[in-house]
């Protein structure tokens, strides 16, 4: 099977019911500095006006395709489901045969059910596979199309929690902003107040919120980075900017705005059970406990109990500022 290959660079044009990229041989996108080119042919890629969409702020041209996906429009080869290392509830599910990772994911409908929409067969080496998007998407003016961002909604998080350990870095349940230069990570459960903080921060000039539920942290020689990502929360924020990380702060909702540091171990528990290590690995699992333990040692911590209102965030920068 041959593919061309234009240049990776897109561009956008609007109609009246969809965002056609103009390149229609390969689409590069770029999360926590890993670039995955998908490539494909005798189909384009379409994306619905009406609907949200994040993956494009993270397309762009680049050298460094760490991951390579070919595009398939149509029924996958037969394969086995004889031996599975997980499953997500009803959302994806991931076997191994002697050569491949195939996972699966799926989607919901009133009168179906749960069915397979996408299967992909990646190398046991993690830096090439192939997708079979299923059923064939609708066709206009004879042209078979996908859609970038339903496939990496899913697929594409499933692969960058596959892969990200081997980039010394790790996928954390967190959010970040951007603060004169430098990233915060605010950590916390479901209701800790990360997307409501993340919403007060978008107010304020000069700051940039990075996502306001999943963030990359990536150790990048002797420092460490965040990285927004797209696959934002409730808040729907998602930027593919990056900053050097300087503070990490755990949060809770109070009385008032407190801030207090953290011992190097105090937290370590805490955010091990928010990262997004690939379950099936030991590898991936082991290093995401000896990842969060050198982070918590190099980056300063913080407990953050906080006013959910403009309080919070001017308290914040008062004491990052002048202390």
């Amino acid at each position: 099977m041959q593919y061309l290959y234009g240049d990776t660079a897109l561009a956008f044009k609007c109609s009246k019911s969809h965002v056609r990229y103009n390149n229609m041989n390969n689409a590069r996108v770029e999360i926590g500095g890993i670039g995955i080119l998908f490539r494909y042919k005798n189909c384009q890629i379409q994306e619905n006006e009406s609907g949200e969409s994040y993956i494009k702020n993270f397309i762009c041209s680049g050298s460094n395709n760490d991951f390579v996906i070919d595009v398939e429009l149509g029924n996958p080869p037969l394969y086995s489901r004889r031996h599975k290392l997980f499953e997500a509830r009803e959302n994806w599910r991931i076997f191994e045969d002697k050569r491949h990772y195939i996972f699966e994911t799926f989607q919901s409908d009133e009168k179906e059910g749960s069915r397979i929409n996408r299967v992909c067969f990646v190398e046991e080496g993690l830096s090439e596979g192939k997708v079979y998007i299923l059923p064939a998407a609708d066709s206009e003016g004879g042209c078979k199309t996908w859609s970038l961002e339903q496939l990496m909604r899913i697929l594409g998080h499933i692969l960058i929690v596959s892969i990200i350990h081997r980039y010394q870095g790790m996928l954390i349940h967190s959010s970040s902003v951007i603060l004169d230069g430098e990233g915060m990570l605010f950590c916390g459960i479901s209701a800790a107040g990360k997307t409501t903080l993340s919403r007060l921060w978008q107010k304020r000039a000069g700051v940039t919120v990075l996502s306001d539920d999943r963030v990359i942290v990536r150790k990048e020689g002797k420092e460490y980075f965040v990285y927004g990502t797209p696959w934002p929360g409730e808040g729907k924020m998602a930027s593919s900017q990056k900053a050097p990380l300087k503070k990490i702060i755990f949060l809770f909702k109070d009385n008032e705005n407190t801030l207090i540091p953290l011992g190097k171990k105090e937290p370590l528990r805490q955010i091990v059970t928010l990262c997004f290590p690939a379950l099936w690995d030991r590898e991936s699992i082991g290093f995401a406990m000896e990842f969060c333990g050198a982070l918590l040692e190099d980056i300063p911590s913080f407990r953050f109990g906080f006013v959910p209102d403009e309080s919070a965030v001017e308290f914040m920068e008062n004491k990052f500022t002048y202390d």
